[in-house]
């Protein structure tokens, strides 16, 4: 097989977002998000995608509700 080599273990901290990194972009988003004028499901769609990709925990999210 050939292995993935942009894969980084979870012990190798270079690249991995911080956690305080990672709470500034979600804080970041989760106030676009609450700013935005969209439908309901726009919003709901935003917030899955931004969290698929820079992770929420679920204190952040119910921070919308």
């Amino acid at each position: 097989r050939n292995k993935d080599l942009s894969f980084t273990p979870r012990n190798n901290q270079e690249g991995v977002f911080s956690r305080s990194t990672r709470s500034f972009i979600t804080d970041e988003i989760l106030e676009a998000l609450r700013k935005a004028d969209r439908k309901g499901r726009d919003v709901v769609v935003g917030l899955s995608n931004a969290c698929c990709k820079w992770g929420c925990s679920k204190s952040e999210i119910s921070s919308l509700c």
